[in-house]
Parts: structure tokens; sequence; C-alpha cells
């Protein structure tokens, strides 16, 4: 079988030239000045925004670039998504911004439990209707008149609750016996703390196939965390001051722009690649996913201002093509990295390098030794392509400069 063309290079989405800004050790560091890419002039008004909107987002969370990037690429393919992992890892942080990027919309948001019913998520029997014969629900303020929509715990709504959601979501159309209605939604996006909760597996396998995105959300490394205790001594909420928000009708034009995108031969060969070796490792996303697939690249081709989908953005895909949440989310993520971006796969085997080197700076001797490490794999970070996640690295790796720099002082960092 011929291999798959060589990953082009993304379109930059910021570069990092370095300034000399301060002292590590005696030797002059630098922190990233962001400059717009080359193709800046050319993007329309409502992709800038986006674009901008996605910067903003990612300053101001901590380690949540891939969670940012979801839920603005789903916002973009009007495509759904769902993040799972334990409480206070920032699920609804990056939901709630989201939902406030959008002005002029119905944003509603849902707590779901056990007792959850029809009538607290979707609003109350319409009395007036029965009265005359019909059966109607009041449907304004509820789950069905939104325009973006957040299921909080969405999994402990139970089965019943779910199902009502299917046609909401995929449809966009809400139906109750003969009364049915037109359903205004963009996106919905879900948190939940667990993938498989007790009750729902039987609705689950249909509903999970509506979140076209979906993120296992960890916790922040050793390194985040020292920025967000300094975040929080510094009364930093964590939140973007957006420059510019988006309307119903911009997303809606942004939509038509990126579903216009065309999909070069390399990026149609690399899909067919990634499908071919996921079925191979036992994976085999439903034909509707797979369509959907392209949708997703799209979008994110389209978030990384590019002209056209090329290999590279099929990356997106490592959380959208895996069935089983337990095992298989890992194993897509290696194939889909593997094809469609190398250059990443590179980074984030660069990112656990990082981390191993600072959990291991003890005192002054190691973080001496650590320096140098360090510095080697800011080398290697800087010889790759300006990808999104090269950024994160680097973020990351002017956090272990800081470490070093005061252990081998020996004086305590913010958050120790």
């Amino acid at each position: 079988m011929t291999s798959p063309e060589s990953c082009a290079m993304f379109e930059q989405l910021s570069n990092v030239p370095f300034a000399p800004e301060e002292t590590v050790m005696g030797r002059v560091r630098t922190k990233p000045q962001a400059r717009v890419d080359v193709v800046d002039s050319t993007r329309v008004p409502v992709q800038q925004k986006f674009v901008r909107g996605l910067e903003q987002m990612n300053a101001s969370l901590v380690e949540r670039d891939d969670e940012n990037f979801l839920a603005l690429t789903g916002m973009l393919a009007q495509e759904h998504v769902l993040f799972v992992g334990e409480p206070g890892v920032a699920k609804s942080l990056v939901a709630d911004i989201a939902k406030e990027f959008v002005v002029g919309a119905s944003r509603r948001v849902v707590h779901c439990c056990k007792d959850t019913t029809r009538a607290m998520a979707f609003g109350p029997i319409d009395v007036a209707a029965i009265k005359d014969g019909h059966q109607k629900r009041v449907l304004t303020g509820g789950a069905a008149d939104a325009h973006i929509l957040v299921l909080e715990e969405v999994f402990k709504a139970g089965p019943a609750v779910l199902d009502m959601f299917l046609l909401v979501m995929n449809e966009r159309r809400y139906e109750e016996g003969v009364f049915s209605a037109k359903v205004p939604l963009k996106l919905l996006i879900g948190t939940s703390n667990e993938w498989s909760p007790d009750g729902c597996e039987a609705a689950l396998a249909a509903f999970f196939d509506r979140f076209l995105f979906r993120k296992h959300v960890q916790p922040v490394t050793n390194a985040g965390l020292r920025v967000l205790l300094r975040k929080a001594v510094a009364n930093d909420p964590c939140r973007p001051d957006f420059d510019d928000y988006v309307t119903l009708d911009e997303i809606e034009r942004a939509h038509t722009e990126a579903m216009q995108l065309p999909v070069t031969d390399g990026a149609k060969l690399a899909l067919w690649k990634i499908i071919e070796g996921l079925a191979a490792d036992g994976i085999k996303p439903g034909n509707r996913r797979v369509m959907k697939a392209v949708k997703a690249a799209r979008a994110a081709a389209y978030l990384a201002c590019a002209a056209e989908v090329r290999p590279e953005h099929l990356d997106v895909l490592r959380h959208v093509l895996w069935v089983d949440p337990q095992e298989q989310p890992l194993r897509c993520a290696k194939i889909v990295s593997r094809i469609a971006n190398p250059t990443g796969a590179i980074v984030q085997e660069k990112v656990g390098q990082i981390a191993e080197i600072v959990d291991g700076i003890k005192g002054k001797l190691e973080a001496i030794e650590a320096v140098s490490k360090l510095e080697q794999i800011e080398k290697d970070l800087q010889a790759l392509p300006a990808v999104p996640a090269r950024e994160t690295a680097l973020r990351l790796l002017r956090e272990g400069f800081k470490t070093a720099h005061y252990r081998a002082i020996g004086a305590k960092q913010d958050g120790e």
C-alpha cells in the first residue's frame, strides 16, 4: 500500500520569536511574543473572530488548549462536544466560556440528575392547549429553545430523558406524541464525571454517537498547577476578556465557509489510511461518524486559517473516530497522529520528557542538569513546524525553566 504523503505544515496561528525578557540561572531566557500568521490579511472578519477568540481562551485557561479548540470546532461544525473527567478539571468552565463567546443567542444550562424530568429539561405541559384538546409543551426557556446548550452531568439524567435529546441533537427537532417543534440548536456541550454511569447503558451507545467530539479531560500537570496557584493569588478568574464576540448569523456564515473548504488528495488518502489503521486495531466507527469526520476536519482547518483541508487537519479525528471510551481513545490518538500529524506526536513525546525532567528536580545539582536537558528540548521544539501543540509545549518548557531556577537558588516557587 502506498504510504501517505508527508503532512504539510499548519498555517501558523502564531509564531514564537524570542526576545530577551528574563534571566534563569544567569542565562538570558525569553518569553514568546505572539505574532499573527502571514495569512491574517486573507482572513474574513468572522474567521478572525474565531481565531482570536481561541487565542484568548488558550491564554486564560491553563492547559486547556485542546478543550478550547474542540469547543470552537464544534461550534463551527455545528456538532456537539462531550467532556468527561473528574470534578474540578474545568469541563464546565470551558463550556461556559464557549457559551459566553456568542451574543444574541439563547443560552441554557441544564443540571442533570436522576430525578431530571422532561418538564425540568424542556418545559412544562401547555395546560391551555390541553383544554383545547391538544398535547403541547411550553418550550420557551427550556433546552429545546436554546442556541447554545450545556448539559451538566449529562448521563445522570437517565435513559428516558436522554432519548428525548437524540432527535434534538441530530435533527434539531423536538417531538413528543403528535407535538413537534423546530429547535434552533447550534452547539451542545455535555459534561460528565464518568463515561458509563449505572442505568444508562441502553441509551449510551446512541447518545454517544450524537457527540461528534468526545474528550477525556485530564488534571493539569504540576507545572500547570503552579500557574493555577499564581492565578489564584492574583485573583485571576481564568476567564478571557474577549476582544469581540460572534453572533448567530456569523456562526452560520463561518459554518458555511468552513464546510466549503476543499479537501486535498493528501488528506483523502490520509483519512482512508486512518480508517484502515483503526479497523486493523479493532476500532470500527459507524458510517455516520466516518462521514461527519470530514465536517470535523473542515472546521479544524478553518480554525487554523487554512484554505484547504490537509492531512494535519485530520489530527482532530483522534477525538472523533473511537467507539469504546475505556481503551480506544488512546489507541485511536496514536494511529491518527502517526498518519495525520507526526509532528504532533513528537511534541507529545517532548511534553512527557519535560514533565519527567521537572519532576526530577530536587536540588541545585538536578536543576543545573535539568536546564541543559530542557535547552536541548527547546532546540528540538523550535526546529518543528509551528503547530498549535508546539506552543503549548513551549509554555510548559518555560515553566520548567522557572522551576529549575527556583530550585537552583533554594527558593520556593509560588504554589509550593
